[in-house]
């Protein structure tokens, strides 16, 4: 039971990386005047606060859509997702804190790996 959760685990951290490494080929074909490491921090920005929160969410679908499937819809549904919980967030509780977004991607990431992790323990 526990090896299929691993299992599990480990492919869909295969297709994260795999989508990184040609993320970040594409910002770098795109930005091929800028440094390599400026590139880089923007490939890793874009993937922590959009990508990877929607991605998560998406492995609610686990077993009904395919790893592609969900990359794509994961991507626009982070991108949508995070900028409406952002404004919410400040439209309502007029957050004082810097750099908020970040603790939103972290809690989104978070509550997907979770329910995850779960859904696929309790799976017969």
């Amino acid at each position: 039971m526990k090896s299929d959760v691993k299992k599990a685990i480990l492919n869909e951290l295969k297709v994260i990386i795999i989508a990184f490494i040609l993320f970040y080929l594409f910002f770098q074909i795109h930005y091929y005047k800028e440094n390599i490491f400026l590139v880089l921090k923007m490939a890793i920005a874009h993937f922590y606060l959009f990508i990877i929160p929607g991605y998560s969410i998406c492995l609610l679908f686990y077993g009904k859509i395919g790893q592609i499937e969900r990359l794509i819809i994961g991507t626009g549904s982070g991108y949508g997702l995070q900028s409406f919980l952002l404004y919410f967030i400040n439209m309502t509780i007029k957050v004082k804190i810097k750099e908020y977004y970040l603790y939103v991607s972290a809690i989104l990431i978070i509550i997907g790996v979770i329910i995850f992790y779960f859904r696929t323990l309790r799976k017969p």
